[in-house]
Parts: structure tokens; C-alpha cells; sequence
């Protein structure tokens, strides 16, 4: 168990905000590993995002709930079309 990361969980945030997957897709999983124990939640997140591409995530809310050890986010994709 380890601490929540914020800065890697604002990062990732930003990357779909963005619109910058290539800045996430090769990260190794020993990587991950060091941003805590939800990181590897973010496959689900960049399947949705592959899914809407090109529309970009809107971050609605961030927060760090830290009695759960992990770091909450609400996005918004809205499809282009």
C-alpha cells in the first residue's frame, strides 16, 4: 500500500484533458507501480478515451480520498461527430 499520488494523478487528468495519449501508452508497468495502487485503473480510463477519440476528457472533479488510499476523478467525454 502505498501513499496516493497526486502529481501522477493530475498528470494523467491533464494527458486526456489534452488529448496526448502517446504520453501515457508505452509507460511501463513497473511505472505505474510507483504512482500507487489505483494506477493501473488507467487502462479503463484510455479504452473510454480510445473509444470518444478525438473528443477529449473534461475533468470535472479531483480528489484524494485518502481513508480509500486512492485518488477519485469524475471526466466528461463528449463524442464529436
Amino acid at each position: 500500500m502505498r501513499d496516493i499520488d497526486e502529481e501522477f494523478d493530475r498528470w494523467f487528468l491533464d494527458v486526456l484533458e489534452r488529448g496526448d495519449m502517446d504520453a501515457v501508452l508505452d509507460t511501463p508497468d513497473e511505472e505505474l507501480e510507483l504512482a500507487g495502487n489505483g494506477a493501473h485503473e488507467i487502462r479503463s480510463w484510455l479504452a473510454v478515451a480510445g473509444a470518444l477519440a478525438p473528443a477529449r476528457g473534461q475533468t470535472l472533479t479531483y480528489e484524494p480520498i485518502y481513508p480509500w488510499i486512492t485518488g477519485m476523478a469524475v471526466s466528461r467525454f463528449e463524442p464529436i461527430s
